[in-house]
């Protein structure tokens, strides 16, 4: 059951995040530290965590790791 829960989050998460900007930067308000932790304990899921997570800059409210490495 947890798996299953867990996997159909992710896909929420990862859908919101590629079609509602502004409705996953809500979604990131109550639930980035908890996807910082799972990206850091699953093992299993981590590929899929990363790319939801957000990081508060100096130049833009807050942004993935994929935006960062674009910069490079």
């Amino acid at each position: 059951m947890r798996t299953i829960i867990l996997k159909r989050l992710i896909q929420l998460f990862t859908k919101i995040a590629q079609e509602d900007s502004e409705k996953f930067e809500k979604v990131t308000e109550g639930f980035n530290p908890i996807l910082k932790l799972g990206a850091v304990e699953d093992t299993k899921n981590r590929d899929k965590l990363i790319p939801l997570i957000r990081f508060a800059t100096n130049q833009r409210n807050a942004t993935s790791l994929d935006e960062v490495s674009r910069f490079r």
